[in-house]
């Protein structure tokens, strides 16, 4: 359910920046190789959210897989589990990384591997597809 809400949370930010995002994939999509865009995205998505949650988010690439960390992450505070439970940034990142490739959210999976609710140093995800 929360991946399904942050799936929704990017389409309604989407919508916020119009035509220029729209623009900015077009453009992306005819100069950029698929790996290269999802870099690209994931660094703009870095700053946004620093900007935004005051959080420090980074995201790096290992051969064909990315990741995207934050060991300040804004919606695991103050909480303990058993499972990693950062779904709703997995669902944000699913939903990026598929819109800059123009797929269907399905086609992309995001696994959290580390989680602060966890009590382990930042929340981490493997994003793949």
């Amino acid at each position: 359910m929360l991946r399904r809400i942050g799936h929704e949370v990017f389409q309604r930010d989407l919508q916020a920046y119009g035509w220029v995002a729209h623009l900015l994939r077009t453009v992306m999509g005819i100069l950029q190789a698929p790996q290269e865009r999802v870099r690209n995205a994931l660094q703009r998505a870095v700053n946004v959210v620093r900007l935004e949650t005051g959080s420090a988010p980074r995201a790096w690439q290992e051969g064909t897989r990315f990741y995207w960390e934050n060991p300040r992450c804004p919606y695991c505070v103050g909480v303990t589990c058993a499972e990693p439970c950062c779904d709703l940034p997995a669902g944000v990142l699913e939903a990026l990384v598929a819109w800059m490739l123009e797929r269907p959210v399905d086609t992309v999976r995001v696994v959290e591997e580390a989680c602060r609710g966890r009590g382990e140093s930042a929340c981490r995800y493997r994003i793949e597809w």
